[in-house]
């Protein structure tokens, strides 16, 4: 009967060893399971917000594509509007050379009867100036002094 006894202790006690590894084993398997759980959650979290940068990213590059369209189309109507100008300006001149009439100039920003008088409209010759100067008396008191919007008369 001893034998008996000693056998059953050790088997109980055996059983219960096991026992406690068995449940720590399954502990930490419910650990690890939780754990991959929430891994699996923020990989998915992240995957989203990737997808989310990605077409963030996809419309601003389109619309970089449109803001560079859109200056381009902008740089080529400015080149036609000073080529138109410059044409414009050109075919005033040339009527003006022709008809040789021109009798007044309208002053603007950054204008001087030197340069006035430079233009092959006016003389075409910027010595000239006094001629405007003195023409115009009666606006001018400082031949370094003309503004904007005087109405000049130019003697032929």
């Amino acid at each position: 009967m001893k034998r008996v006894y000693c056998i059953l202790l050790a088997l109980s006690i055996f059983s219960g060893c096991a026992g406690n590894q068995i449940r720590r084993m399954t502990t930490e398997n419910a650990a690890l399971q939780v754990g991959n759980q929430v891994i699996t959650r923020q990989n998915d979290e992240l995957t989203e917000q990737v997808g989310e940068y990605q077409t963030a990213i996809s419309a601003y590059q389109n619309q970089a594509v449109r803001y560079k369209d859109e200056i381009q189309a902008l740089r080529e109507e400015r080149n036609d509007l000073v080529n138109k100008s410059l044409e414009y300006q050109q075919r005033i001149d040339e009527l003006t050379r022709k008809t040789g009439q021109l009798t007044w100039y309208e002053v603007v920003n950054g204008d001087c009867l030197w340069n006035i008088a430079k233009k092959p409209s006016i003389y075409g010759d910027p010595w000239e100036w006094p001629l405007i100067f003195f023409a115009n008396r009666d606006q001018i008191e400082n031949e370094n002094l003309i503004f904007p919007r005087q109405r000049l008369s130019v003697p032929r």
